[in-house]
């Protein structure tokens, strides 16, 4: 059986009950972008794959609820989810291994602030996802716990491209 919803959004689009039940629900406090990649990085780590499936159909209307553009709202929750989905997911040795691309990316995060004039909104943003780490590393010691792939397999299952 697969869970069903009128908002893709709200959850990844297809699993069975039981990958669901091992996995758990989204994450609750991103509200928006990063749930669904939160989700799938746990699955991962649990060992589960995902299948590509040329007959399957995904309608998604994109921006229905957030409206389109790069709004104050929707850049805080790009600028602060990817902190959280780090300290909450990442396994050590990944995290070590890519933290000089963490770093680079947060400071073209910060440039785009200057550059399009949100810089408030970046502070607000990385001041939030600092206050909301030390619940995401609550999150991570069971996360960790219960991985069953190592980070080189991680790595290597993020290499690999298409279906």
């Amino acid at each position: 059986m697969l869970c069903r919803s009128t908002r893709s959004s709200s959850h990844p689009p297809a699993q069975s009950w039981s990958t669901w039940a091992r996995v758990g629900p989204l994450a609750g406090p991103y509200f928006a972008y990063y749930e669904d990649v939160d989700w799938a990085f746990r699955a991962r780590l649990q060992g589960l794959g995902c299948r590509y499936v040329p007959s399957a159909v995904l309608y998604h209307r994109g921006s229905e609820t957030l409206g389109r553009g790069m709004s104050d709202f929707n850049t805080y929750q790009l600028w602060r989810n990817p902190i959280w989905l780090i300290a909450k997911c990442y396994p050590a040795a990944t995290l070590a291994r890519h933290a000089p691309d963490i770093v680079v990316g947060q400071a073209g995060n910060l440039a785009a602030a200057v550059r399009e004039r949100k810089l408030r909104v970046w502070l607000r943003a990385m001041r939030d996802a600092l206050l909301g780490v030390p619940g995401a590393l609550r999150k991570r010691r069971e996360i960790q716990r219960t991985r069953t792939v190592t980070a080189a397999e991680l790595e290597r299952a993020a290499r690999r491209v298409g279906p």
